[in-house]
């Protein structure tokens, strides 16, 4: 759903996801930096800058922890590339004017955004 531009969708689906492993631990952390990070583009669709920044600054900062606290000795966590989530929170944060898009089509796909399983 994040890769097809259905942000608000993805939002919810690791939000239940993140309740259901009961929102702590590395696990939790990790789907709340995606849910955090789905909430920045939501913002960016709404062309709220602050709310894009705010969303994407926390998602940067719980992917940080998650990778901080040894809990994997990969580059990965749950198949995703900590650098590339990384990287596209702080690409979100330091240019939210730059992602801003609330042209009145259902669906807007932010393709700098993908997130590719390794």
């Amino acid at each position: 759903m994040f890769n097809h531009g259905y942000c608000w969708e993805a939002h919810e689906s690791w939000e239940a996801v993140w309740n259901a492993v009961g929102r702590a631990g590395a696990t939790a952390d990790f789907l709340k930096g995606l849910i955090k990070l789905a909430a920045a583009l939501v913002k960016a669709r709404e062309g709220r800058e602050q709310g894009v920044v705010r969303h994407a600054t926390r998602a940067e900062e719980l992917f940080q922890n998650v990778r901080a606290a040894g809990e994997t000795q990969s580059v990965r966590f749950l198949g995703l590339r900590f650098a590339t989530l990384l990287s596209c929170a702080r690409r979100l944060a330091e240019n939210a004017t730059d992602f801003i898009d609330t042209r009145d089509e259902p669906v807007v796909r932010f393709d700098d955004f993908r997130l590719e399983p390794l």
